[in-house]
């Protein structure tokens, strides 16, 4: 028996069906924090059930969520995020907001929930904005638009957002199918100082490469059921 300390995120017995299809069957998860557990699968084998599950938006049929030890029925992705859940999805179009510069997509959660008060200053945007941005080592344009940026920095302003948020768990769906090698490299580094700050991260992908060179463990879902692989992901 596991006496170590609370997972940060546990998930048990997890079900959900679509009508007569079965998408997930008693699938167990944990992750703890400061690690990163790949998530792999072939298409349809659950895996964004799983996530979206996870992030709020879809709710299970049968089993539990836990954050660090305390039941969460997630209503909303909202809900799941006030939990300290952030999903960074594959669509990178999906990351941000378009027509605002990335220093405001940056702390956005800060603009939308009142977080710089009555009046919003440029210069107390862009200060938080580099202080986002520093913490972990990115050099962004924050003054530039958000539209204007490619696939690589737009994972990276989405990322640098759940730290902005405290995250505690981060779900990085298939994070490199866009990047080159040197634009992955700069993702890896992003998520080491998430794991050094002991937030946990669920990385899907495909890209065995990918899931040795970050992933602590992988978690393998075969028809909605969960195996783990023995011996982590080397």
């Amino acid at each position: 028996m596991n006496h170590g300390p609370v997972p940060l995120l546990s998930l048990r017995d997890i079900g959900r069906r679509f009508g007569a299809t079965v998408a997930l069957d008693e699938v167990n998860l944990e992750v703890r924090a400061g690690e990163v557990v790949a998530l792999m699968g072939a298409n349809g084998a659950g895996k964004s059930t799983l996530v979206k599950i996870v992030a709020g938006v879809l709710r299970p049929d049968a089993g539990t969520i836990a954050i660090d030890g305390r039941t969460h029925r997630f209503a909303s992705p909202r809900a799941a995020q006030t939990a300290g859940i952030v999903t960074v999805h594959q669509a990178t179009d999906m990351a941000g907001v378009p027509t605002l510069t990335v220093a405001e997509n940056l702390v956005l959660d800060g603009l939308c929930s009142g977080g710089f008060g009555p009046l919003v200053w440029p210069g107390r945007v862009a200060a938080r904005a580099r202080a986002v941005a520093d913490a972990l080592g990115m050099q962004l344009p924050l003054a530039a638009a958000f539209a204007t940026l490619g696939p690589a920095e737009r994972q990276l302003v989405a990322i640098a957002r759940a730290v902005a948020v405290a995250a505690r768990l981060v779900i990085l769906d298939e994070p490199t199918a866009s990047l080159s090698a040197a634009e992955a490299e700069r993702l890896f580094a992003v998520i080491a100082r998430l794991r050094a700050r002991g937030a946990g991260v669920l990385f899907i992908s495909h890209r065995l490469g990918d899931l040795r060179r970050v992933a602590d463990r992988a978690v393998v879902l075969r028809n909605g059921r969960a195996a783990k692989l023995p011996g982590g992901c080397g």
